[in-house]
């Protein structure tokens, strides 16, 4: 496979590392951002929050739309 704009052909040694380090890039960013996530859940429930949104519609809202 052949990049057309940016001549990066992944056949060859040096195409497969910079794919490669890509996608470890993109990997190490995805398992950062999981472990804020994770970290934020943690500190909101230590407050008392259970993490969610609030629902905006309620009980009384959805039986007048019926």
């Amino acid at each position: 496979m052949a990049s057309l704009r940016n001549r990066l052909d992944t056949t060859t040694p040096g195409g497969k590392l910079v794919f490669h380090v890509f996608a470890s890039v993109a990997e190490f960013e995805q398992d950062i951002t999981r472990e804020m996530t994770m970290a934020s859940l943690e500190a909101a429930r230590s407050r008392g929050r259970k993490g969610v949104r609030k629902p905006v519609m309620n009980r009384k809202m959805s039986q007048r739309r019926s």
